[in-house]
């Protein structure tokens, strides 16, 4: 009769402080895109502001449009307060992930617990099912009883691997929740990018390309 082996397993947690950093600098940078896309779409180009040309009966005349300088005010207005929003709501994005990183990171730390207590069981099971075999192979135990207790045996083995597969399972959820050790890959190489910039300048490879910056 095969008796089922339990090996034990230990998935490792880092510190919490390194979780919620981690999760810190990847919203980080997201935010600083986010900003940073909003700012270069949202700018006009420097000549729309210029003063009007004209004609006069003496000659060429150039005219300051006052209304351009409340657009400029309102411009500035309108991004600066778009900014502070979109700030505001990373910021509260973060807090609320955060909250849910320490939560997470304690149902882990309980879990963990439970299987480490449920493990000390099973090797008292392990002893248990050696004497049972023991006593098969005196013939001291029927065939009967000891396929019985072989079969207990092994289902509490399967049901300890199963809760194994999902505390590795929650781990591994939890450290995507962090953006933890995300890989060092580039979208696109640079040498190999197809995208162009707004001022349509041709690089080695044709058109000016634009990248993630190398780290």
């Amino acid at each position: 009769m095969s008796q089922a082996q339990e090996t034990p397993k230990t998935y490792f947690l880092d510190s919490l402080s390194q979780y919620e950093e981690s999760y810190r600098l990847f919203l980080v940078k997201k935010w600083q895109a986010e900003r940073q896309e909003y700012i270069i779409t949202t700018r006009k180009k420097w000549w729309y502001y210029l003063p009007s040309l004209g004609w006069a009966l003496r000659g060429p005349s150039i005219s300051a449009n006052t209304g351009i300088l409340a657009e400029i005010d309102y411009n500035r207005t309108v991004t600066s307060t778009r900014l502070e929003s979109l700030d505001a709501r990373y910021q509260v994005d973060f807090q609320e992930t955060i909250g849910r990183i320490r939560s997470e990171y304690q149902k882990i730390l309980i879990k963990q617990q439970q299987l480490e207590r449920e493990r000390v069981a099973l090797a008292k099971l392990r002893a248990i099912q050696a004497i049972h075999n023991e006593a098969f192979k005196s013939q001291t135990m029927s065939p009967e009883e000891h396929l019985q207790h072989s079969y207990q045996y092994e289902t509490t083995i399967n049901n300890f691997k199963s809760k194994e597969a999902e505390l590795f399972i929650s781990i591994l959820e939890f450290q995507n929740l962090c953006r933890y050790h995300l890989p060092d890959k580039e979208l696109v190489p640079l040498e190999q990018s197809d995208c162009v910039t707004e001022t349509g300048r041709k690089g080695p490879q044709g058109w000016e390309t634009v990248g993630y910056p190398k780290r």
